[in-house]
């Protein structure tokens, strides 16, 4: 599986991704989001 991933890797994305975000209460963010966060609370 170095450079040749299975066929099927992609086929469970979807389901996948949102396991991981119930397992992990993960919320997505892009980085614009996050810089205007960090200006809001003055980190940047």
């Amino acid at each position: 599986m170095l450079n040749i991933p299975p066929p099927d890797l992609a086929d469970n994305v979807t389901e996948d991704h949102k396991n991981l975000r119930d397992l992990f209460d993960f919320e997505p963010v892009t980085l614009e989001r996050e810089i205007t966060r960090w200006i809001k609370e003055k980190k940047l």
